[in-house]
């Protein structure tokens, strides 16, 4: 069938907005799909915004109902409420559900969970969590024995004047390992 002006694609040779080909002709229906699209995306980040709002609360409402507990007594509630608020992000309760793990308080003793928990809580650039997990590293606790690793995190902890001389103690005493070999049981 041969094209005429009567059966021709009204789109054919038109471009959109941004150039490509196929547009509408008219131009309205480019518009008005990416005003849909940016209503959408807003709403999403709305939602996400709001999730995050109400996470972040709900983790610092738990970590407050983890010290009550701590205050009257009840160690092993005070240590699940501190997971839950770890769970939910909030850097302090990783933190202190880390050294809970790490230390059998509260819980059965796992380094290795430890470790992970002090890892998230580093992420949120808490001071503590370097120091914590510099003394993993240096006594193999959760992880394999690496004076290097425990070397970096200590580092990290060094700039803050709470952690300044307790940091600077396990350089010292991380370089007198290394210069001295291993210690024979460990």
């Amino acid at each position: 069938m041969e094209r005429n002006e009567e059966n021709r694609d009204p789109a054919e040779g038109t471009r959109d907005p941004g150039g490509h080909p196929g547009g509408n002709p008219r131009g309205s229906g480019v518009k008005g799909s990416n005003k849909l699209v940016v209503a959408i995306w807003v709403t999403l980040l709305l939602c996400v915004v709001g999730y995050l709002a109400y996470s972040q609360k709900k983790a610092n409402d738990l970590l407050n109902q983890a010290y009550t507990l701590y205050a009257h007594g009840d160690i092993a509630a005070s240590t699940d409420v501190l997971r839950q608020s770890a769970q939910l992000g909030n850097q302090w309760a990783q933190l202190y559900y880390g050294e809970r793990l790490r230390n059998g308080f509260g819980t059965d003793r796992d380094p290795a969970e430890a470790v992970k928990w002090l890892r998230k809580a580093a992420r949120g650039k808490c001071i503590e969590a370097y120091y914590q997990l510099g003394v993993c590293y240096e006594n193999g606790e959760g992880v394999e024995r690496d004076l290097d690793e425990a070397e970096a995190w200590y580092r990290k902890a060094l700039p803050d004047p709470g952690f300044a001389a307790m940091a600077q103690t396990a350089l010292d005493r991380i370089e007198r390992q290394k210069a001295s070999g291993p210690p024979a049981a460990y």
